[in-house]
Order: C-alpha cells, then sequence, then structure tokens
C-alpha cells in the first residue's frame, strides 16, 4: 500500500469517528460563536490558550480536505450558527488528494459558498495555505510551488466572494520558500511559537468581523 493510499484509509476512519464526535458536541456548543473549520493544523489548536475571550469552537479533523469540509458543513456550521468562520483548507487537498490548484481552487469556491448557504451574514476569514518543508515526519517541501499558485487562486477568489483573506504564508516562510524552521514542528504543522503569532494576527481581525456580522 502506497504512501497516499494509507493516508486515505486512515483518514477514512478518524473522519468517521470524529464526525460524530463533533456532532454530539453540537447540543453544548454556543451559538452565535466563532467556529474555526479546518484541518489538523486547527485540530491541534489549543483556541482556550490562544484565544482568551473569544467564544470559539473548534471543528477541525486530521487529514481532511475541502471537499470533506463540504460534506459535514451541517453539523460544522448549519446547527451551531455562528457569526465568523475562521477557514484553514487545501494542504490536504495536495498532500492526499493530489489535486490541481485549479481543482482545489473549485472545491475552496463550493466551501465558501456552502458556508453561507443558509446565513449570507456568516462572516468568513480565509488563511492562506501554510508553507511547508521537509520534517521529521513530512517530505513534502515539494508542494511550495503550488501552495503559492493556489494561494494566489484563494486570493482571488475571497476578493469575488467578500470573505477576509489573510496572508498567513508570508509570516513564515523563509528565503528558500520553505516553511521557516524556527516555528516548524514536523515540516507540515506549526508549532506553539507560530500558532502564538497566528492568533495575534487574527484577533483584532475576528474581533471585528465580529462587529460586522449584521
Amino acid at each position: 500500500m502506497g504512501r497516499v493510499a494509507i493516508y486515505k484509509f486512515i483518514r477514512h476512519f478518524h473522519s468517521k469517528r470524529m464526525w460524530k464526535k463533533l456532532r454530539n458536541e453540537n447540543s453544548s456548543c454556543p451559538k452565535q460563536a466563532v467556529v474555526f473549520l479546518g484541518d489538523s493544523i486547527t485540530e491541534r489548536c489549543d483556541l482556550k490558550k490562544y484565544y482568551p475571550g473569544i467564544v470559539a469552537v473548534n471543528k477541525g479533523i486530521h487529514s481532511e480536505s475541502t471537499d470533506f469540509l463540504i460534506n459535514r458543513l451541517d453539523f460544522s456550521i448549519y446547527e451551531i450558527e455562528p457569526k465568523v468562520v475562521v477557514l484553514l483548507a487545501g494542504i490536504n487537498d495536495m498532500i492526499i488528494d493530489e489535486k490541481s490548484s485549479d481543482a482545489i481552487a473549485g472545491s475552496y469556491e463550493r466551501l465558501l459558498d456552502g458556508i453561507r448557504k443558509k446565513d449570507p451574514r456568516i462572516r468568513i476569514i480565509a488563511q492562506s495555505i501554510y508553507p511547508t518543508r521537509d520534517g521529521t515526519i513530512f517530505k513534502i517541501n515539494y508542494l511550495n510551488s503550488k501552495i503559492n499558485e493556489t494561494n494566489l487562486k484563494l486570493k482571488k477568489l475571497c476578493d469575488e466572494k467578500d470573505c477576509r483573506y489573510i496572508d498567513i504564508h508570508r509570516l513564515f516562510v523563509d528565503e528558500n520558500g520553505e516553511l521557516n524552521h524556527t516555528y516548524n514542528e514536523d515540516g507540515c504543522h506549526p508549532n506553539e511559537e507560530a500558532y502564538r503569532i497566528i492568533s495575534q494576527v487574527l484577533t483584532p481581525i475576528i474581533v471585528h468581523e465580529m462587529s460586522e456580522y449584521k
């Protein structure tokens, strides 16, 4: 079994378990809050630690791509009725699904439209895909050129869809176009210092977008 096939096999069972868990949690989730929607980079983020004072719900799931996010919007977004969605997606479309940048942009557009399907007022903060490097676990430095290309397409989409695009990529990329080792955990995921910097950037933006929800 090849690397991609193994990733897909693990994702299938992990997502099945996590979907059930997230559904069950919704009865105690606050309404009109901030939802962080994404993959393992989101799932690993301790929202209470990095976003104190913001009522937030973590809907990140390891290994999921944009198509998986689209297929779980009912319990990740609609049942919670958030004011703001902080979105990070796309890297697993490359690593696991091996999509082109055009295909990723197509899925991303459907995701943006889907988030606002039941409430067009929802404010969307879309983060760029972060840079990568060859690390202890992930050997994905080869993806950086595709990441750059895809981020340009995502920014254009966000401009067209009235979403707030935030270029986190530029904060962590080094002179070689890779994830700066200072902020690297394993080649793909940010470390604690990176999460702290991201929260410093996103917090005032989240507060502002909450006030724009009418």
